[in-house]
């Protein structure tokens, strides 16, 4: 009878050890679909004012990881955060987060902003707030501020349409796109040498279960790149 109740409780943990990890596997396969049609949302047919689709698509990648699935995981209970366990969605989250920091910054000082100009308003508050600590619990906690950065992109899109708009349209110049590129570029060369490299920073060796936090931190930096694009 003792023996009967070990097999059947091993049995039981056993179909809940697979079933979590499959539950997670195809959640977040789920996950990292965002289902934003630029095409659809914004028909070619009526153009919006310039900056509207960069500002608005930058505010759904945020929203997406902030409320979809699990939500915010790096600042998560430990077993789910960065470096353990169910730990890749936590590592793409900060790929993401970091990836979106440069983008807005270019955003607020280049693609809307020319010399002596002024800042946007909002979209100073929204590079502020995605600056937060990404695996602090609280005091603040990131999703609380990066709510209220996505707030301040959406308050900079509903600038645009005021009579006479209160937000700063993007500019169209070359040079400035340029930054953007360099940015990205800058953050993919990051993603090329960790996924190469062989010591961590401290000098000991990069181990086979460590390779998996490079490859979806590097996930995170496309995932933006290619909705931005």
């Amino acid at each position: 009878m003792n023996r009967n109740r070990l097999l059947i409780g091993a049995a039981a943990i056993l179909l809940i050890w697979v079933g979590g990890n499959l539950a997670l596997h195809f959640g977040q396969k789920r996950h990292d679909r965002l289902d934003y049609n630029i095409d659809q949302l914004f028909p070619p047919d009526k153009p919006p004012p310039p900056g509207e689709i960069y500002a608005s698509t930058l505010a759904a990648i945020m929203d997406h990881e902030l409320h979809t699935g699990f939500g915010w995981r790096p600042n998560d209970f430990f077993l789910w955060g960065p470096k353990v366990a169910a730990d890749n969605n936590s590592d793409r989250q900060l790929g993401i987060i970091q990836a979106v920091r440069e983008t807005t910054r270019i955003f607020k000082d280049h693609l809307t902003k020319v010399s002596s100009n002024q800042y946007d308003p909002n979209l100073v508050i929204a590079d502020t707030d995605f600056r937060n600590d990404a695996e602090k619990w609280i005091l603040p906690s990131p999703e609380g501020k990066y709510d209220d950065g996505v707030k301040h992109l959406r308050m900079y899109v509903a600038g645009l349409h005021t009579t006479p708009p209160s937000s700063r349209e993007l500019n169209t110049r070359a040079v400035e796109l340029i930054r953007l590129i360099q940015t990205w570029t800058d953050l993919l060369g990051d993603a090329h040498a960790n996924l190469y490299r062989s010591t961590k920073d401290d000098g000991s060796p990069v181990h086979s279960w460590d390779c998996d936090h490079y490859f979806y931190h590097s996930q995170g930096y496309a995932h933006v790149m290619y909705h931005m694009m």
